[in-house]
Parts: structure tokens; C-alpha cells; sequence
């Protein structure tokens, strides 16, 4: 944006942190004819400065500049900043297609507006506050996106911007680049605790860089020597590095914090259950932390007591109540839905249960192609539903073309259902014949690999979110 240097001293005193500053600019303003540069500046002032008197100062001044339409037009177009506080998801069911309407109008004007809430803190912080509520308030992802890819346009040095862009990056499953934001971020400002937190923990459990994440945690403890999250985190990452000493130590200094943190009590109990084989210890600590007042049942530890009722004591009627308990708090849990679901059909030949399984963690994880595909085959297999398995198996294709197993069994299936795109071939038709089902298959046995590749670490909530 291309000011004058007048113009230029203007708006850094008119949208500064300083208040004598501000008022200084406001008592200037009256008695010049300001620019397209500055009307946009002071109308956004007087929609987002947080002091009330200074608005209305601002107001006053507007009224001999702009006509009424014009300034309504301006409050309208800033709507959204105040919808977003006024109208909640628990307060209206139609909040988020209101926020969605209120953001249109916003977006078609942005770009009067965008150079100053990305380039001056205080209304940069406002753009921030309003993407991490349409996304995490209202899931509205498109929405929160454009505020800190806006903020990036224009200072491509704002830490917190970057983090929140790899916030929704890692929660759509994009690993690589999410970390490639944390890094940008914390290359910008180590003391932001969240993105070294979040870098951590992909490289700890996704990239298998214990080490690497070991440095990021213990940033965060130089920053905040009293949370209970960085010092837990180390213990999982020596876990994995099978340096048990050490884990034992951060867990203890983790416990010492907060006793009945869920993933603290996990992790003991790990290490009682497949480094001390003892497993009455082990229960009992999984069961310290179900039903606490803290973070009231946790779907972790009920994985955990299922997992090693099924894996190790072969109770699976014990490890279907605990599965089914963990799976109603969180639908979306892919470790239990592929343990739980050849308990399903090898013991109880519950083909409905598998169903429910199926659907709710599709619905919680819609973006799952490997369970897409799993659940066609179990369709084909158990239930015959040709035309289901179909559909789950385009939609799995279409997430990702490179899943050998969905595209073959779509092609196996090809001549049941009724595609126009379907072709019928002597070959497939002779395939088709005798169909088997590659069953699910998960190994009980105490054997040692397996169960440290079950080991799971991520039940509890993410470091920081925005």
C-alpha cells in the first residue's frame, strides 16, 4: 500500500497500542480531508478498537464524512466480529450458517481492509481470534483459513498465523506440511510453547524423531517449568527409545503435577503392563483415572483396559465393555475399530455392532479411505451389500487413488451393481464366482513388536489448539 509519509504517521498513531496516540490522530482527523487509505483505516477503527469511547469518537467523525447508507453498509460488513461472540453454536442451532452469511459479507470487503489488520497488532489479534472461532466454534474451515492466510499476506513473519495454519493442517491429516508451519513458527518466536508443543508431538509419534521431539518438549519446559504436558511427552518419547530409566523419571516429575492425568496414568500403566508384566498394577492404574472429576471417563485409559483384557488376559467380553465405552466417547479412534471389530465378528458375531463401529467413526473420520475400505469388504463379505461397498470404495478412491486393496475389490464387485461405468468381462465375471473376504486379522499373542506398535499415546487432547 502505497502512503504518504503524512498519511503513513497518521495510521501507525490512529491504530497504534497507545492511547494518547490514538486520541492525538482522532483530534487531527476532523480538520483534513483524509484519503480513500485512511476512511478505510478509521472505519475499521470504528468497528474493532476495543475502547468504547474511542469508537465513538471515531463515529462522530465518519458521520461528517461518509453518508448514513455508506456507514451502514461499513457495520454490516463487520458483522461477523460481533455475530461471533453474540450467536453460539449451544445459543442457536443455525449459529454457523449465520457466521457463514456474516463472513461473505466480510470477505466481499476485505480488501479495504486487510493491509491493516494483518500489518497492526491489535487488530491483527481480532482477525486471529475470529478464524480460530469459526474453525474451532463452527468448523468453518474455509472461513478461518482466509483470516491467517490474510495475516501471511501481509506479515509472513506472525508466529501465531503460522502455527493455526498448521493447526488445521495436521487435523486434516497433512503431517508434512503441518510441521513445516510449526518450524516456520518457532523459527520466528521459540517461545511459542503451542507449535513447539505440536512439533513435538508429529515427530514423536508420526516421523519416529524421539530425539528431535525430546528438544521441542523440553523448550517448553524452560518456558513453563510447571505444565504437566512437556514432561509427559518425554516420557513417551524415551518409552519408544526403550530408555526406561528416563521415562519413569519424567513420568514421576508428570505425576507429581497432576496425579490423575490421563495420559500419565496410561503410560504407567504401559510400563507395569509390557515392561514389569504386571499386570494387576497396570489395571489398576488405568482404572485410577476412569470416571475422575478431572477429565471425567477417558477414552484412553477404557482403550487400554480393553486392549490388554483382549491382548493379554483373552477376556474379550471384559475388552467389549471397555471398547464400547471408549468408542461412545470418541467415535474416532482407528486403533480400536481395528482391534475391536475381529472381536466383534470371531466371538460375538455381532454384525450390527461392526456396523455402528463402522459408521460412527466414518462420520467422526469422514476422510479415512483404509477404513472406507476395510468397511466395503466387510459389507461384501458378511452382508452382501454390493451397491454400499461400491460407494464406500469410490469415495476411498477418490481420498486416495493408490489403495491397491480398494481397487481391486471395486473391481471384483464391479459387475453386481448398477454402474453405468460398470463393464462386464468374461474374466471378472469368472473372478467373481468364487469370492473370498480377506479378513481383518490382529494378533493376541504376547508378542513383544506387536504391542509396542499399540502402544497409544494419543488419546488425550492436543498440546494447544489456536
Amino acid at each position: 500500500m502505497n502512503l504518504s509519509p503524512e498519511n503513513k504517521l497518521l495510521l501507525d498513531e490512529l491504530l497504534s497500542n497507545d492511547e494518547e496516540a490514538v486520541k492525538r490522530a482522532l483530534s487531527v482527523l476532523p480538520a483534513m480531508k483524509p484519503d480513500q487509505s485512511c476512511l478505510r483505516a478509521l472505519e475499521m477503527f470504528w468497528q474493532l478498537n476495543p475502547d468504547e469511547d474511542l469508537r465513538a469518537e471515531a463515529g462522530k467523525i465518519l458521520k461528517t464524512l461518509e453518508k448514513p447508507k455508506e456507514l451502514k453498509n461499513v457495520e454490516g460488513s463487520f458483522a461477523i466480529f460481533r455475530s461471533l461472540s453474540e450467536i453460539l453454536p449451544w445459543m442457536d442451532e443455525n449459529a454457523a450458517e449465520i457466521q457463514k452469511k456474516n463472513f461473505a459479507v466480510f470477505a466481499k470487503q476485505l480488501n479495504n481492509y486487510e493491509y491493516f489488520l494483518s500489518k497492526y497488532p491489535i487488530y491483527t489479534d481480532v482477525l486471529l481470534d475470529a478464524g480460530r472461532k469459526l474453525y474451532m466454534l463452527f468448523q468453518l474451515e474455509t472461513e478461518a483459513a482466509l483470516c491467517f492466510e490474510t495475516i501471511i499476506k501481509y506479515n509472513p513473519e506472525n508466529d501465531e498465523a503460522l502455527y493455526a495454519i498448521g493447526r488445521m493442517a495436521e487435523k486434516k491429516g497433512e503431517a508434512d506440511k503441518a510441521l513445516e508451519y510449526y518450524e516456520k513458527s518457532i523459527s520466528l518466536n521459540p517461545a511459542n510453547n503451542y507449535a513447539q508443543m505440536q512439533a513435538g508431538i508429529l515427530k514423536s509419534t508420526v516421523f519416529d524423531r524421539q530425539q528431535e521431539a525430546i528438544d521441542h518438549f523440553n523448550k517448553v519446559i524452560e518456558e513453563d517449568p510447571y505444565s504437566v504436558e512437556p514432561y509427559i511427552r518425554i516420557a513417551e518419547a524415551c518409552y519408544h527409545l526403550n530408555d526406561y530409566a528416563r521415562c519413569r523419571q519424567y513420568l514421576e516429575i508428570a505425576m507429581g503435577i497432576n496425579e490423575y492425568h490421563e495420559e500419565a496414568l496410561n503410560l504407567q500403566g504401559l510400563l507395569q503392563w509390557k515392561v514389569e508384566n504386571d499386570y494387576e498394577k497396570a489395571i489398576a492404574s488405568f482404572q485410577k483415572g476412569i470416571d475422575h472429576r478431572i477429565h471425567n471417563d477417558s477414552a484412553l485409559l477404557l482403550k487400554s483396559l480393553g486392549d490388554i483384557h483382549a491382548q493379554q488376559l483373552q477376556d474379550y467380553y471384559k475388552a467389549r465393555v471397555f471398547y464400547e465405552k471408549s468408542l461412545k466417547i470418541n467415535p474416532g479412534q482407528k486403533a480400536i475399530i481395528q482391534q475391536f471389530i475381529p472381536i466383534l465378528l470371531r466371538t460375538f458375531q455381532d454384525l450390527d455392532a461392526v456396523v455402528q463401529c463402522y459408521e460412527n467413526y466414518l462420520q467422526k473420520v469422514p476422510a479415512d479411505a483404509e477404513i472406507k475400505a476395510e468397511y466395503a469388504a466387510f459389507l461384501v463379505e458378511y452382508l452382501h451389500d454390493y451397491e454400499a461397498a461400491f460407494q464406500q470404495l469410490k469415495m476411498a478412491l477418490e481420498i486416495n487413488p493408490q489403495l491397491a486393496e480398494a481397487e481391486k475389490l471395486m473391481a471384483r464387485i464391479a459387475n453386481y451393481v448398477n454402474e453405468p461405468d460398470s463393464k462386464e468381462t468374461e474374466a471378472e465375471e469368472d473372478d467373481d464366482e468364487d469370492f473370498e473376504f480377506e479378513e481383518i486379522d490382529i494378533d493376541f499373542d504376547d508378542d513383544e513388536e506387536k504391542d509396542d506398535d499399540d502402544d497409544d499415546f494419543t488419546g488425550g487432547s492436543a498440546a494447544g489448539d489456536f
